[in-house]
């Protein structure tokens, strides 16, 4: 049954997909050096979209492929019927956030000191409409990947959305948070037709994943030059990238008194990992009367948890912002976790969990994550002896 167990379970990855840890950094290497050259953004696009492909599992990827094709085509035959309004006059140096959950906090002060106004975009009503540029460069991508139905059907609908802001703001600039989709470069492409910039800023935590990979902007922002050489390894187009640490990694609370010598930041633990961790931080407890906390995720963590594994240990309720919550401790603990990042940044110290799954930490290790070039501690080697963090 275990070897029965097995193959279903490596069935199941290679057609429905593989997580950030199933495939090893090496493998990853091989495959994305097996592309030539991107001869253009179109071609970026589609390079991307064959690495997302081989991530997430041929069998889902052909079902996309299927459903899209009556989609696709429909869509083509509304467009032909729907001509594009021209654009509104400008008003200024206008840019445009889409569709980003932080806002302005991760526009990069540069942006933010050059453009008169930067409008954030959430719930934008559009219509089913596109331009002359438009309707070409979606001709050019049918002509070139004619069978390829999902990945030209997802970069005609980012298309249409663009389409509309641009009639409707006039915009010099559009600001995403997208090197992580496919459609990214094409869409540069498209702006470019246009007159715009299409610009990018890093929003969350980079490690090697070829799903980031080939894209470009017109300027995209990162966070330091780890962030900048990690992504030309996956071959990100080289003259984009400006390094700009956003303000909302670096705390700006004073007078939070430190009252805990540690703090575990939970993401989404299974219950085998929780006994562990739960065990763990028992263990810090009674070693040299450590005051440690535990904190749920707001989403991931089940509410049964709290009483089922953390009986005997103080949780930390979601209320407490997170940068108070940070500063509160000497240091912060997971397996995995965004967190761990805001504290690199803030000077407090950084702790992983190599014990409650050491195997998917191995793994996490191989992705080349810039925490891993930073000063931290392990589990492990606290316990062992409960020094000083």
């Amino acid at each position: 049954m275990g070897s029965l167990s097995k193959l279903i379970n490596k069935l199941n990855k290679h057609f429905l997909g593989y997580t950030i840890f199933d495939i090893p950094r090496d493998k990853q290497k091989l495959f994305i050096s097996s592309f030539p050259e991107p001869g253009d953004d179109i071609e970026r696009s589609y390079f991307q979209f064959c690495c997302q492909r081989f991530y997430q599992g041929r069998l889902k990827f052909m079902l996309f492929n299927l459903i899209s094709i009556p989609l696709y085509w429909g869509l083509r035959c509304i467009l032909f019927f729907r001509q594009a309004t021209g654009k509104k006059a400008g008003n200024g140096k206008i840019a445009l956030l889409v569709q980003e959950p932080l806002g302005l906090s991760i526009v990069p002060d540069e942006l933010k000191q050059y453009y008169d106004k930067i409008i954030e975009i959430t719930n934008f009503q559009y219509f089913f409409r596109l331009s002359d540029k438009g309707i070409m460069v979606m001709r050019e991508i049918r002509k070139r990947y004619f069978f390829e139905f999902y990945f030209s059907l997802k970069i005609m609908l980012k298309m249409i959305y663009y389409d509309n802001l641009i009639a409707e703001y006039s915009p010099e600039a559009i600001i995403s948070t997208s090197e992580s989709s496919f459609t990214s470069s094409a869409l540069t492409y498209y702006c470019q037709q246009c007159g715009l910039q299409h610009i990018n800023a890093m929003h969350g935590e980079k490690f090697y994943y070829i799903g980031d990979s080939f894209f470009h902007f017109s300027k995209s922002y990162v966070w330091s030059e780890f962030h900048r050489d990690l992504l030309l390894s996956l071959r990100a187009e080289s003259t984009q990238f400006a390094i700009s640490t956003p303000k909302s990694l670096h705390f700006t609370s004073k007078d939070i008194e430190v009252v805990y010598d540690l703090k575990y930041y939970l993401t989404n633990e299974t219950p085998e990992e929780m006994k562990i961790i739960s065990d763990v931080m028992k263990k810090l407890q009674k070693c040299k009367n450590w005051k440690v906390a535990v904190r749920p995720h707001p989403r991931y963590t089940p509410p049964q948890y709290l009483s089922t594994f953390l009986a005997g240990l103080e949780t930390e309720p979601a209320s407490v912002p997170i940068e108070v919550s940070l500063l509160q401790t000497k240091a912060a603990a997971s397996l995995i976790s965004t967190v761990l990042t805001q504290a690199h940044y803030n000077n407090i110290k950084i702790v992983f969990d190599d014990i409650s799954n050491p195997q998917k930490f191995k793994q996490f290790k191989d992705l080349q994550s810039v925490l891993f070039s930073a000063e931290y501690s392990l589990l492990s080697e606290i316990l062992q002896d409960c020094r000083e963090i």
